[in-house]
């Protein structure tokens, strides 16, 4: 690249598109212009009444909605019982019951220390 350029800017380098002297010389004469981006979008009054006289009033539509949709419309959920902490100990106790104080055997008996120092002889 060349560090003196035509354009003055050092590394600038003109888009290939207007490589052309043709398109150069009527862009730069005035013969190739755009128009205006509005004046190509706004139309003229009687095309603008021709198309609103079209588009129905904004009161012809019926915006107004029934406050219960009958379709949509659910039996109340059935209510549910809300357990405390205690209703939960009730209710575990209820499904393991526990033996009465009478039950525990606190004293051993002769015969029961004696399977015991068995079993663990047998282990050991």
């Amino acid at each position: 690249m060349r560090n003196n350029t035509v354009w003055g800017i050092e590394g600038y380098k003109v888009p290939a598109e207007y490589l052309d002297s043709r398109k150069l010389q009527e862009v730069h004469s005035g013969k190739f212009t755009k128009p205006a981006p509005r004046a190509l979008k706004m139309p003229d009054y009687l095309t603008d009444t021709l198309r609103y006289a079209k588009t129905p009033a904004p009161n012809a539509y019926n915006v107004v909605k029934p406050w219960v949709d009958e379709s949509k419309k659910k039996a109340p959920p059935k209510p549910t019982k809300k357990n405390s902490y205690i209703d939960n100990i009730i209710f575990e106790n209820k499904q393991r019951p526990k033996p009465g104080p009478g039950a525990y055997n606190l004293r051993e008996t002769d015969e029961q220390m004696k399977k015991k120092q068995q079993t663990r002889e047998a282990k050991g």
